[in-house]
């Protein structure tokens, strides 16, 4: 068998091992779709619960304004602190853009709203404990864990995180479509970043 690299590898071994657990024989076109959702595809649904243990429906927010998600690796690590910051400081550009921000991690929701209190966080955050969102967006994650951090008062709090997520970030545009992507996205300019898109593509909207 000629030697397999790079991607192809990727798609032939998930292929193979997705056909060991009863699946179909497009296996790999499955994989191709996932891995590549682009721009202009329709985004995965999601129904995730949110920072306060409400549950977060897609269908109730896609379509409606642009809606930027931005996946991250957990509460309190110390980049993705640095990227929910920018994000709740440009929290107020954003929104004038029209749109909503909502953060993304494998954290259950009591982390999100400790971490969201402790930072006074404005930004919507959703808890992906199994992964499942960030997999249907085609994201690499690995395994979660528990740990123990000290809250405001000083008191110790366990927190669980159930899968570390990949820090891509995402706009579904007003149609409801991938309208932006970035799956290397750097804590400290993401906000920046999407903020600036948002902003030249209103702007090429309003002119005559």
């Amino acid at each position: 068998m000629k030697k397999l690299i790079g991607a192809a590898r990727v798609r032939w071994l998930l292929a193979v091992a997705l056909l060991g657990f009863g699946g179909a024989l497009n296996a790999e076109e499955d994989y191709v779709k996932i891995i590549y959702i682009r721009v202009g595809d329709e985004p995965p649904r999601i129904e995730l619960k949110d920072d306060q243990g409400n549950l977060w429906k897609s269908s109730q927010h896609f379509g409606k304004k642009y809606v930027v998600l931005y996946f991250y690796m957990g509460d309190f690590m110390k980049n993705c602190t640095q990227e929910a910051i920018a994000y709740r400081n440009d929290y107020a550009a954003i929104v004038a853009q029209d749109a909503e921000v909502v953060g993304i991690s494998g954290d259950a929701p009591a982390n999100h709203r400790m971490f969201k209190e402790k930072y006074q966080l404005r930004q919507t955050l959703l808890s992906d404990a199994k992964g499942e969102v960030g997999k249907a967006f085609g994201s690499a994650w690995s395994g979660g864990g528990e740990w123990a951090v000290k809250d405001d008062a000083g008191k110790e709090v366990s927190l669980k995180r159930g899968v570390t997520e990949s820090r891509w970030t995402w706009i579904i545009g007003k149609d409801g479509r991938v309208l932006y992507k970035n799956t290397n996205a750097d804590p400290e300019q993401d906000s920046k970043q999407v903020l600036k898109f948002l902003t030249e593509l209103n702007a090429r909207q309003q002119q005559p």
